[in-house]
């Protein structure tokens, strides 16, 4: 009898067990989370692409013992291909900060004109500087709307250093051959101008509304080194769209 009594009292125990639920064992539901990474969460990354022009012109040189005119810039065929990088960090509903790499491809088409004397005062049929660039950029961001998981509308201030990874000085020039008729082209492509410096930085800002961003930056720094103080200064103000992958 206590052998059936106990038998009896050990399921009953085994079954107190098995209805337990071990609350540290359960997987809360995936809506309790709250993701880390997205577009308005704590941590977001995204691809874009951009295009700009320039806004200004070579610069003239003027000193206490000479007046040199700058060339103009071909204004449709000189720009600013830009792929890159961009990492935002949420500090607050309306603030937050990133840093963006960046890949410029800057081009300067220069007008072929009698009295060029920048890179040199030959005139060519085609003359461009091409210049390659690396940039990192920090940047401080204001948010303007309440926009649940989505980038909204923002404004960008930033700074950015850079480091020159190519440049060319390109010229073509069309012969024509009078005795045969024919034309011959020739292009020569000097790498690395030694008047060109290899770094610099500048200001940004940036005013977007989702994918959609318009982007303006002034370069502080020289592109010309200071021993060629007799050269004029490229352009330093550009604007220009660029498009976020997100």
């Amino acid at each position: 009898m206590k052998r059936i009594v106990f038998l009896i009292s050990f399921i009953a125990f085994l079954g107190v067990l098995n209805a337990q639920t071990v609350l540290m064992d359960e997987n809360p539901g995936q809506d309790t989370i709250v993701p880390k990474w997205g577009k308005n969460r704590q941590n977001f990354i995204h691809l874009y692409f951009g295009y700009s022009m320039f806004a200004d012109n070579f610069s003239d040189i003027y000193t206490d013992q000479f007046f040199i005119q700058a060339p103009n810039l071909k204004w449709l065929s000189s720009h600013d291909f830009t792929i890159g990088l961009r990492y935002k960090l949420k500090i607050t509903s309306f603030y937050a900060m990133g840093l963006d790499l960046g890949w410029n491809n800057k081009t300067f088409s220069i007008e072929q004109e009698s009295d060029k004397s920048f890179p040199t005062p030959i005139v060519h049929n085609k003359e461009k500087i091409y210049y390659n660039t690396m940039s990192l950029e920090y940047f401080n961001r204001i948010n303007f709307d309440r926009r649940g998981n989505k980038i909204g509308k923002f404004l960008d201030i930033g700074a950015y250093g850079f480091v020159c990874i190519g440049s060319v000085h390109y010229t073509m020039d069309i012969l024509e051959n009078m005795n045969s008729g024919y034309s011959t082209k020739t292009e020569v492509k000097n790498y690395s101008p030694d008047y060109l410096v290899k770094n610099g930085y500048g200001l940004s800002a940036r005013l977007g509304i989702n994918n959609f961003v318009l982007t303006a930056r002034y370069r502080m720094s020289d592109l010309i080194k200071e021993k060629y103080n007799f050269f004029p200064e490229f352009p330093r103000l550009e604007a220009g769209i660029q498009f976020s992958i997100h």
